[in-house]
């Protein structure tokens, strides 16, 4: 059986040059079971087993969601409750089962 391939996200705050790290990502399979909750590292990237195809089904729609709002708050960052974005879903679809998708972000915009 041939592996899927993985899913890699990346996150930066272009606004200010910097990686994202800290920020919480959860990443869920087509059918909506949570297949990761972790944090952005210091190289901006959510280092995880899915990066590699582990834990991904062939195909479908897969959903991270990015606590932008938390994260900048945690930063220091005045924003308001909620934030203009709060909670961000990204949704991807794999086509094939062997492709691997590139998830990223940019969140400059609260």
């Amino acid at each position: 059986m041939t592996k899927p391939g993985g899913i890699s996200i990346h996150v930066f705050d272009v606004s200010r040059g910097i990686s994202a790290t800290g920020l919480r990502v959860e990443l869920r399979a087509p059918d909506g079971k949570l297949l990761v909750s972790g944090a952005i590292n210091a190289a901006g990237v959510l280092d995880h087993p899915t990066v590699r195809g582990e834990g991904l089904t062939a195909t479908g729609i897969y959903e991270a969601v990015f606590h932008i709002g938390d994260w900048y708050r945690v930063q220091g960052v005045a924003v308001p409750s909620p934030a203009f974005l709060e909670v961000v879903p990204v949704r991807s679809k794999n086509r094939n089962g062997r492709e691997t998708n590139e998830l990223g972000g940019s969140d400059s915009c609260v």
